[in-house]
């Protein structure tokens, strides 16, 4: 059976704000003596990493919430501190999921907040989110007040989150009823037509999207054009990079000349987004500098470019950034190791890993980490594997980490354990599938 140690304060803080597992086996086991403070910030900040890729925490929060034992305790602290002016619009999201799990255990006063500060997410990308919450607390009510609120502002809004808010609100009523309300409320109101006819455009749009037949790939002159043309607004960079996939021999060498040519880091954007695939004609000197620009996304598309090279100096060159001691340094050198690494590296990865502080470096790292795994790096990266569970700053990469160090059969029991519990509900569902299948 696996044994589960008391987290210090610190460490307590630095679980919740990652997302480990720990953080609810601690309040399950101790409660929350001496750490109300650290879950109070919880409860009013959101610290996913990347909320697009991990979403908002609520549940999660929630969990810990009621593990205290006392989650009227925390619902007053956030009635009391809902959506301040400090508070970013994530935080502000979290705050209306936690509001909606308020309600349900009774406390009415939290839907006359959440249509308070419904105002204030109207133009956010968060906006379904947070009008999902508010038809889940007040139904019909709910979503006419999302409709007038968002209505009042119809060009900040988006399509795609005005239709997902009447689609639940559908989904959890009868449509046809819903529907026929809402038009006619329409015909009154202003605010509530427009938006209507936002989630009528979206509708419409889908539509055709899914109808239209695909258009013909621009060709190399085509994409060229633009550039040529000075304009440094809305360069289609990732056509650049599908165009790479598909382009000749000919074509390649031809991109590789142009960025020869090229000072504007904007075209050197475009023709160095080409070889994100596919290998570079050549490698000079012109590239390798570029490693040193100081735009970063210049030096990590020259760093992906000269990576699908297999040669000792792409390898000397990533093993030179790796030991610069710079934190933006080693992402790129890991990348320049995707397809030139050896085993005897993985004591310099591990070194140089662990001087690195901002959370941007570390995901980052671990993403090229990821890589190096799956095309050549072994069980000789087990500690750097471990090193990225413990520092990584989102569930997601955690829980292929977590995946690897069980396919090479090092997975410790008490991450295994402690998983069940993650902020990831993959990382969750793979952990206690994995301990399940032990048990049989």
């Amino acid at each position: 059976m696996t044994t589960f140690k008391k987290l210090t304060r610190r460490d307590f803080a630095r679980a919740i704000k990652r997302g480990h597992g720990r953080a609810v086996l601690h309040v399950s086991k101790y409660g929350d003596d001496g750490i109300e403070d650290v879950i109070k910030n919880a409860v009013l900040t959101n610290y996913a990493y990347d909320v697009q890729i991990e979403g908002l925490r609520p549940l999660w929060i929630w969990q810990i919430l009621t593990l205290t034992g006392r989650p009227h305790f925390y619902a007053d602290h956030l009635l009391q501190n809902f959506s301040l002016p400090s508070h970013q619009h994530n935080d502000t999201a979290q705050q209306f999921g936690l509001a909606g799990l308020f309600f349900d255990l009774g406390r009415q006063d939290f839907r006359e907040v959440m249509f308070a500060n419904f105002h204030k997410m109207a133009a956010h990308p968060r906006m379904s989110y947070c009008g999902i919450s508010i038809v889940d607390v007040s139904g019909l009510a709910g979503l006419e007040l999302v409709a007038r609120t968002c209505g009042k502002s119809p060009d900040l809004l988006s399509e795609w989150d005005c239709a997902e808010v009447l689609e639940h609100a559908c989904e959890n009523g009868y449509e046809a009823d819903i529907m026929d309300h809402m038009s006619s409320l329409a015909k009154q109101e202003p605010s509530v037509k427009a938006f209507m006819d936002v989630c009528a455009e979206f509708k419409s749009r889908d539509l055709k999207v899914a109808n239209q037949q695909s258009r013909p790939q621009p060709t190399l002159e085509e994409l060229i054009e633009p550039l040529q043309q000075g304009s440094t607004h809305n360069k289609p960079y990732f056509k650049f990079k599908s165009f790479g996939r598909r382009a000749t021999q000919e074509e390649l060498i031809r991109v590789r000349e142009l960025l020869k040519q090229s000072t504007d880091e904007h075209d050197r954007i475009a023709f160095l987004s080409v070889f994100s695939w596919v290998a570079m004609p050549d490698i000079a000197s012109d590239v390798i500098n570029l490693l040193d620009n100081k735009n970063y996304r210049i030096r990590y598309l020259a760093a992906q470019a000269i990576s699908h090279t297999k040669s000792k100096e792409v390898r000397d060159i990533a093993l030179r950034l790796l030991r610069s001691g710079k934190g933006s340094c080693i992402p790129l050198a890991l990348k320049l190791l995707e397809n030139n690494y050896v085993v005897e590296d993985s004591f310099e990865i591990n070194r140089a890993l662990k001087s690195l502080r901002s959370d941007n470096h570390i995901h980052s790292a671990g993403m090229e980490i990821k890589d190096i795994c799956n095309k050549s790096g072994g069980v000789e990266l087990e500690s750097t594997i471990l090193w990225l569970y413990e520092n990584g700053p989102d569930s997601f990469c955690r829980g292929e980490f977590i995946e690897k160090l069980v396919e090479w059969q090092r997975c410790p029991d008490e991450i295994l354990f402690e998983a069940q519990w993650d902020v990831g509900s993959d990382v969750q569902n793979f952990a206690r599938s994995k301990l399940a299948q032990r048990s049989e």
